[in-house]
């Protein structure tokens, strides 16, 4: 889509046993030059899937961030948004 922009909200899950031999793993060429880790999975071969999510959301990469979604949490969690509760 060119001249499109997309937001990206990453949810990266793996087991045990693939982060151990993702650890031992050197970084490749794409994750040194991006500096993004999920690269040296890509360069690994492992695929990655990639969904749209329909809506927007916020990052929370600081403490300032995740105070403001704390306080924010209601509009957040209000029903324009689809809520997925945990099993268990």
């Amino acid at each position: 889509m060119p001249g499109t922009v997309l937001r990206h909200i990453g949810l990266y899950v793996f087991r045990r046993e693939f982060l151990l031999q993702f650890s031992a793993h050197p970084p490749g060429k794409l994750e040194l030059k991006e500096k993004l880790e999920q690269l040296r999975a890509v360069e690994m071969g492992v695929p990655i899937a990639v969904i749209s999510a329909g809506f927007h959301s916020v990052g929370v990469d600081t403490l300032q961030d995740y105070e403001l979604v704390k306080e924010q949490w209601p509009v957040f969690t209000s029903s324009s948004y689809e809520r997925v509760e945990a099993a268990g």
